[in-house]
């Protein structure tokens, strides 16, 4: 005769899985709607990061409180506002959101004992000596390296599931592929279905209009070096081309003697070493991205007379790439503890798009100055498209 114990855990997963079912079901009959109002093309707003558009004026925004972000003035919340219209071509959406601090710099590389290394967060913008991140996993989630503020956008078909089904915790979702570098989980979706995403980030915003385009689908093949951690593992994200990035690394390494990294380029314009604070230099606005066309090689011959200190940019912007008809675009102002981002997409679908439709489901994701620790909210935004 079996033996039956008790198994608390279990009795907690079991009801803890009843109540999600719960609240799944109240998700999905509690949607909020998100009209998106129709406007004339001469009307349609123009992409500044500025809400004083006559279109803007007379719509009032529909608020959403996002949560379990990192930092954000300690609150791990965001409360985000959005308003939207279309064209005949275009959909408009104007998003203010709460951050305290802007950060522009992503992953600035710091000279540190004769070598460079990618600086942690809070080392660059400050004064004094730059700290470098240090140790295996700089550069990775563990160790904070200075990141930038983004801002993500999920539209998913009608009918999808708690936040379309995409979300999936625990530090190992998948059995037979590596866990996410947040440990928090993994996103990705089931056979045949797919999900748009579209990521604005700080970096690179102005130097481009162009957002980073991506698709989440079924969990991806593991390539050899996600399986031995030497490359992140992201689950079904994939960017919908290869021009679909933004911006480029501007070093490789990382993962040697003390997080040590090598630069690709170093700016026409010679870099201000951290020392200089106490006279008045920014070693930030040195941190930022720069176009590629205001780059050269990284030679050592080159970089002779950079002391340690220096600051160099770790991401470049290919300024060539244009936006094309199915890219995303915004621009977007920060102010007074308030991102303003204002942002473009065609009505049609792409390759790897979802069209933009009635009973659509969008939800949103705030970063402070992370990578992957962003805030969310349950209740999807029901598009309902004015006629």
């Amino acid at each position: 005769m079996p033996i039956f114990r008790s198994r608390p855990l279990l009795a907690a997963l079991v009801t803890a899985g009843l109540v999600c079912g719960a609240l799944i079901a109240t998700d999905r009959a509690l949607g909020r709607k998100l009209v998106v109002h129709a406007v004339a093309d001469e009307a349609a707003p123009v992409l500044d990061g500025d809400t004083s558009d006559a279109v803007w004026q007379g719509i009032a925004p529909v608020t959403v409180l996002t949560a379990h972000g990192g930092d954000f003035g300690g609150t791990g919340e965001s409360r985000v506002q959005v308003r939207a219209v279309h064209d005949s071509r275009y959909l408009y959406l104007a998003i203010v959101w709460q951050d305290p601090t802007p950060s522009r710099a992503d992953h600035p590389l710091v000279r540190h004992d004769n070598h460079w290394h990618l600086a942690s967060a809070g080392s660059v913008a400050g004064a004094g000596a730059a700290r470098p991140g240090t140790g295996p996993t700089a550069g990775k989630a563990g160790d904070a390296p200075q990141v930038d503020d983004r801002f993500a956008i999920m539209l998913a078909p009608p009918g999808r599931q708690l936040i379309g089904a995409a979300i999936h915790l625990g530090r190992k979702p998948l059995a037979d592929a590596p866990g996410g570098i947040s440990g928090r989980g993994l996103h990705y979706t089931g056979k045949g279905t797919m999900i748009d995403i579209w990521q604005w980030r700080a970096a690179t915003a102005g130097l481009s209009p162009r957002v980073v385009d991506s698709w989440l689908g079924p969990p991806q093949p593991v390539t050899r070096a996600e399986s031995v951690h030497d490359a992140r593992y992201a689950g079904g994200l994939e960017l919908d081309s290869a021009s679909a990035a933004v911006g480029r690394a501007n070093f490789t390494g990382g993962d040697g003697p003390c997080g040590t990294v090598e630069p690709l380029r170093l700016p026409l314009l010679r870099p201000t070493p951290v020392s200089a604070v106490a006279a008045g230099a920014d070693p930030g606005r040195d941190a930022r991205p720069l176009p590629w066309d205001m780059t050269e090689p990284y030679t050592e011959d080159a970089a002779a007379g950079l002391r340690d200190g220096a600051v160099l940019p770790g991401v470049l912007v290919d300024d060539d790439v244009r936006p094309g008809p199915d890219d995303v675009t915004a621009r977007a102002h920060w102010d007074g503890g308030y991102w303003v981002l204002e942002v473009r997409r065609s009505l049609a679908a792409g390759p790897h798009d979802l069209p933009v439709r009635d009973g659509m489901m969008m939800w949103f994701a705030a970063f402070d100055h992370a990578e992957t620790r962003h805030t969310y909210h349950l209740r999807p935004l029901v598009l309902e498209l004015g006629r």
